[in-house]
């Protein structure tokens, strides 16, 4: 699953821009494959990884060069404190060019456990800006997962291939591959939203808290009145927030066929075991 190409990704409605924001060179990012299951090697890259816990291994290719790649990287890492200060929670393990959230308090709690990063031998002192944002993504999907699911902890490492250029690998501990798969897309796409000067917030928080409530209660099917009712909502609000799952490849809509209402319907998808996931070109 891959952010739109266009529009205002992941449900933002606009009403966030931040005018002070200075823009950033939007990444080129294409993913080459997702995998799900376990993985016992992986326990070597993350001592921290839960032996029997499943891992989303999401392989990217990045295209990311900004003017000055640690300033970038620094105003991304801001804007997801801004979001939500989570983030300040998480325990990141990365080399230090590649440490994030240590200034604003970070590495002391466990809600989302631990981010690390790696990068071919011999090149430590060199900043990769795509390993940066690979690594940032790594935690951007940590939180999101802990936010939707309630996991006390998650783990994830971040690492760059050494053959081939511009590729990363991402791992991250997940249960279920459906959620795992919308929160990459939901952070591919607000990720890219914040290059554009696009402050995240009230309605990505929305999409959060619908995911959310769609994953605890493990609908079949969903409507937005029944969401609007539990979450006391307007029916629209939900619409919004459905329509951005929907365009992440969560749902699925259709028509309810069992009476004559014409209510839009949505389904959660299931991927099934090694079926290919509709990644978007």
């Amino acid at each position: 699953m891959q952010p739109r190409a266009s529009g205002e990704p992941g449900g933002s409605s606009g009403k966030d821009r931040d005018p002070s924001a200075r823009r950033i060179r939007v990444p080129e990012i294409s993913i080459s494959e997702i995998q799900h299951g376990t993985f016992p090697q992986a326990s070597r890259l993350n001592p921290r990884f839960t032996p029997a816990r499943p891992l989303l291994l999401v392989t990217l290719k990045v295209r990311w060069a900004p003017k000055d790649p640690p300033r970038a990287f620094a105003a991304l890492e801001k804007g997801l404190l801004a979001f939500s200060g989570t983030f300040r929670r998480h325990q990141c393990r990365g080399m230090g060019i590649y440490h994030v959230f240590s200034d604003a308090g970070g590495n002391g709690g466990s809600r989302a456990g631990s981010g690390e990063s790696s990068a071919p031998s011999g090149k430590e002192e060199e900043f990769d800006a795509g390993l940066a944002l690979a690594h940032l993504l790594e935690h951007a999907v940590i939180d999101f997962l802990s936010e939707v699911t309630g996991e006390a902890s998650c783990s994830g490492i971040t690492g760059a291939h050494r053959s081939v250029s511009h590729r990363y690998d991402v791992l991250v501990e997940c249960r279920e591959m459906e959620v795992g798969c919308c929160c990459l897309a939901l952070a591919l796409a607000w990720l890219q939203d914040l290059c554009r000067g696009q402050a995240m917030g009230s309605a990505e928080k929305e999409v959060l808290s619908v995911l959310r409530w769609i994953h605890r209660r493990a609908a079949p099917v969903v409507f937005a009145s029944r969401v609007a009712g539990a979450l006391g909502w307007s029916e629209d609000r939900v619409e919004r927030a459905l329509a951005a799952l929907q365009e992440t490849g969560y749902l699925e809509a259709a028509e309810y066929a069992m009476n004559l209402s014409g209510l839009p319907a949505y389904h959660p998808r299931r991927f099934a075991q090694g079926a290919r996931l509709p990644l978007r070109p």
